[in-house]
């Protein structure tokens, strides 16, 4: 499911203004956009701790950083493109193909690297507190901001400079962003959306019985519960009783070849959250559930278990249907 916000729409505003302006430009003014963006970046990038170490003294708190890093990319960019309009060489003459082929490939690579900027800044101005912000930034491969943190990384490792840890500043800013989304939350709102989790992963067992005893076999995944769902709800709203109130994240659904054969299991796990999973449990519930995860066991409870205990129990489930096979 989509979810629209201001810093995807920002960021893919800019890239298609950024191509566009290269393939009115062409290639040779892209390839000096593209100096300037990466001059900026490593300057944005080099001088965020001393500034921000400097700036704290000023009491701005938690938007150090990313004002810092933000406004020294903003500053360079503006500096350097004004002095590069000023040393532009005369025209240089190329076929037009090149000319503009040239420039919107380039034009490409400018947007992708000025997005991962960006998506870097948004990524470390505080979070909203709003579900979908809790966890934020979700792993990924080719996202803009990990590329861009990634180029930054092999540039400083190419240049024989300090190397710019790019996993460790990605990991860093979505840990103090999640930090900052939470911590004006009060124990009682902490413990009201745990126990939202636990009654909406209560009433997927629920559904899941239905579904059985409906369709003579166990759900394929998530999607098989829409039917059984509100129907006056909105998609969004049916979409949001399938995730997890505290992460964002949905639920995730083991595997049964036969739940007749698991049915009344207290250790056997049907539905559990997911999400810390990804980057530990500073990132999942809190209060109560602190380094814990909710899972929906096979006797239609709902307990917290230990993260590492419930990694080895579906872990151990894994391997039993492996051997299945």
């Amino acid at each position: 499911m989509l979810t629209l916000s201001v810093a995807s729409l920002t960021s893919v505003a800019v890239f298609v203004v950024v191509v566009y302006a290269s393939y009115r430009m062409g290639l040779f003014s892209a390839l000096v956009i593209l100096f300037v963006i990466v001059l900026s970046a490593s300057a944005a990038v080099t001088l965020l701790v001393p500034l921000s170490n400097v700036l704290k003294l000023a009491g701005m708190g938690w938007y150090t950083q990313p004002l810092c890093f933000m406004g020294t990319f903003l500053v360079s960019l503006v500096v350097l493109q004004t002095g590069a309009s000023y040393l532009y060489p005369p025209r240089l003459e190329m076929p037009k193909a090149v000319h503009v082929g040239g420039g919107v490939v380039l034009g490409v690579v400018n947007a992708y690297l000025l997005t991962g900027v960006l998506m870097t800044g948004f990524m470390l101005f505080p979070g909203t507190g709003e579900s979908p912000d809790k966890v934020v930034f979700p792993s990924r491969t080719i996202g803009a901001d990990v590329v861009f943190v990634n180029v930054m990384q092999w540039m400083s490792r190419q240049t024989g400079s300090v190397t710019f840890p790019a996993d460790d500043f990605l990991d860093k800013a979505r840990r103090e962003k999640y930090r900052d989304s939470v911590k004006e939350r009060n124990d009682v709102d902490v413990e009201t959306e745990n126990s939202e989790c636990f009654i909406r992963l209560h009433r997927l067992g629920s559904l899941l019985e239905k579904h059985v005893e409906t369709n003579g076999r166990y759900p394929r995944d998530l999607q098989d519960f829409y039917d059984y769902l509100p129907p006056r709800r909105t998609e969004k709203q049916r979409e949001e009783m399938l995730r997890c109130p505290v992460t964002g994240f949905r639920y995730v659904l083991f595997p049964v070849d036969d739940y007749r054969l698991v049915k009344g299991d207290s250790r056997y796990v049907l539905m559990y959250d997911a999400s810390c999973g990804q980057y530990g449990p500073a990132f999942g519930h809190l209060g109560k559930g602190a380094n814990q995860r909710p899972a929906l066991f096979a006797d239609g409870r709902v307990r917290w278990v230990p993260t590492g205990e419930l990694d080895g129990l579906i872990q151990a489930q894994k391997n039993v249907l492996e051997k299945a096979k």
